[in-house]
């Protein structure tokens, strides 16, 4: 079987009719008013003033080469092009013409004309689309399409995690493939050790956008067809040590080829530390008096771990500090390198036989932040106290609330006080063994 092959056909002097072949031709017209027809395969149209092309198709990865027709290729391509549509009076079909200025100063432009037969093109459309498609050679102008810079939120803090943005947006909706916008970052703060860059990228599969973070300085750009503006945010990198705010220097770098800047001002983004964050818990919810071990509170912190933290308390509760248990301090000292702080709550032992009391630990204002509860509880009982089994918050006896409350404990529900494990049929945890084993007791009584 024969091999299909490529032409190159070049016009003479005259009128010519250059017809390619089934493959990829080139086709240059002559100094005389050629016809041009490229049938199939992605061809290239070498045109001259006054020529024609039957089959120019964007769609077939078709090139029309302008670029010796144009001078001082220094301006944007809409300086030195203009499309107009044209009817044929005798078919009834629209065709588009190409009228040139070849010195680029977008006043008249008549210095030459090409005929595309059978395809509608506009300049407020199309100039940027064959530009961005490289389906135009114009050996040098500047491309339409227009970028800037703009600050959308130019502060980020390390703690808790709120990551700053800038928006680059696009004079046109339309974009040339594999478009790739390098970026100059200075300041002090550092790529991959104080911060990372995220953008969104367009799926066309699913139709949505995914985040994904960037390796360099070379921001890709897959933005949905029609969308004009692509965030990049900031994200910043905990590094749990206090220091000065940092800054990033933001610039957009120069490329010709594809853009011209809007603006190129710097702009400047803040990293903060932040806020602190302080939290409490009950680890341990239950001191029995004159037991060496007690009740647990356990004061955590998220932030910078090279310091001391000092911790302001307040101590609650039916229980009085420094009598019924061991004196808890109203401030207490994570040092650094630490995360957290415990309290043990020890009951001392008394001759009376009380009620179960109640310690609440509250964290006050300070220069930290409180993420989660404001406070944790510990319950105080008598050393020669009997627990009933199912006698969950160890008040009147066994009854519907304790249920209740097994319920939720099973559920999770988080800061209940009072909670007594060792009323649990085994001693261990409460959970709907408890609940079956109350309700089975609530019905015989």
């Amino acid at each position: 079987m024969a091999k299909i092959k490529s032409y190159v056909l070049i016009g003479g002097m005259g009128n010519d009719t250059l017809i390619g072949g089934y493959e990829d031709d080139i086709l240059i017209g002559g100094d005389g008013a050629d016809t041009l027809k490229g049938s199939s395969g992605s061809d290239i149209f070498v045109v001259s003033n006054n020529d024609e092309i039957i089959d120019f198709n964007v769609n077939d990865n078709d090139i029309l080469d302008i670029s010796h027709l144009l001078k001082h290729t220094n301006s944007p391509l809409k300086d030195y092009i203009h499309f107009e549509i044209v009817n044929d009076l005798e078919t009834g079909e629209n065709h588009t013409q190409l009228n040139i200025n070849a010195d680029g100063t977008g006043g008249t432009f008549d210095d030459a004309t090409i005929l595309l037969r059978n395809v509608v093109l506009r300049d407020d459309v199309d100039i940027s689309r064959l530009m961005a498609s490289g389906s135009i050679h114009t050996g040098g102008t500047k491309p339409t399409l227009e970028i800037g810079l703009s600050i959308s939120d130019a502060n980020a803090t390390e703690n808790p995690e709120k990551p700053a943005s800038f928006d680059i947006s696009f004079s046109e909706n339309v974009l040339p493939e594999n478009l790739t916008i390098p970026i100059d970052l200075s300041g002090t703060a550092k790529p991959g050790q104080d911060f990372r860059l995220c953008i969104p990228v367009w799926n066309e599969q699913t139709k949505t956008y995914e985040t994904t973070s960037l390796a360099n300085n070379i921001i890709p750009v897959k933005l949905k067809k029609g969308d004009q503006k692509l965030t990049v945010k900031i994200i910043p990198m905990a590094d749990n040590v206090r220091e000065p705010d940092e800054n990033i220097v933001i610039a957009l770098s120069k490329k010709e080829d594809y853009y011209y800047l809007a603006n190129n001002e710097n702009s400047i983004i803040e990293i903060a530390d932040g806020t602190d964050e302080i939290s409490i818990q009950t680890e341990n919810d239950m001191a029995v008096e004159g037991k060496p071990t007690g009740g647990t509170i356990v004061i955590s912190r998220v932030g910078s771990l090279d310091i001391n933290k000092e911790v302001q308390l307040l101590v609650k509760g039916t229980a009085e500090n420094g009598r019924d248990f061991y004196y808890v301090p109203s401030e207490i000292t994570i040092p650094p390198g630490e995360t957290k702080a415990t309290i043990d709550i020890i009951a001392y032992q008394d001759k009376e036989m009380e009620d179960v009391e109640f310690v609440e630990v509250i964290v006050s204002s300070g220069d930290y932040a409180l993420r989660g509860a404001s406070s944790a509880r510990v319950a105080i009982r008598d050393n020669e106290a009997e627990i009933l089994w199912g006698d969950i918050d160890n008040t009147d006896g066994l009854n519907l609330k304790d249920a209740i409350i097994a319920l939720q404990v099973c559920a999770g529900k988080k800061d209940m006080s009072a909670i007594f494990v060792e009323s649990s049929v085994d001693k261990a945890r409460i959970g709907l063994k408890d609940v079956l084993y109350i309700l089975n007791r609530i019905a015989r009584k």
